[in-house]
């Protein structure tokens, strides 16, 4: 009886993955071209600029204004960060993300 239900366990759980390997494969690749993925290529952009990125705190999607023209974004936020002396800071920026074809350009704006 132990055995028949190890066996099944086990059944389970490679039903499961398989699941989960088909799902990931059959589907469609993921549109980047949302607000969400914008504000992560945004947040990229800016921590790259910042004298202590690991410090970094972005409110998120919820403390940023997005802007949509097409293909091409508009975010505006801040982020809080450690400046050169160790204080922590609120910096207010403003980022394009443009999505062309495959590849992704953006450009900082601005960034006080």
């Amino acid at each position: 009886m132990k055995g028949c239900l190890q066996v099944v366990g086990i059944l389970i759980i490679g039903i499961f993955i398989i699941g989960l390997i088909g799902s990931s494969v059959d589907g469609e690749p993921e549109d980047q071209r949302t607000d969400s993925y914008a504000l992560i290529y945004a947040e990229k952009a800016i921590k790259s600029k910042l004298k202590a990125p690991s410090t970094a705190d972005f409110p998120g999607i919820r403390g940023a204004e997005i802007n949509r023209e097409g293909d091409t974004f508009y975010v505006i936020s801040y982020v809080d960060s450690q400046n050169g002396f160790g204080a922590m800071i609120r910096s207010y920026w403003e980022v394009r993300v443009e999505f062309i074809e495959d590849k992704v350009r953006t450009r900082i704006l601005s960034f006080e």
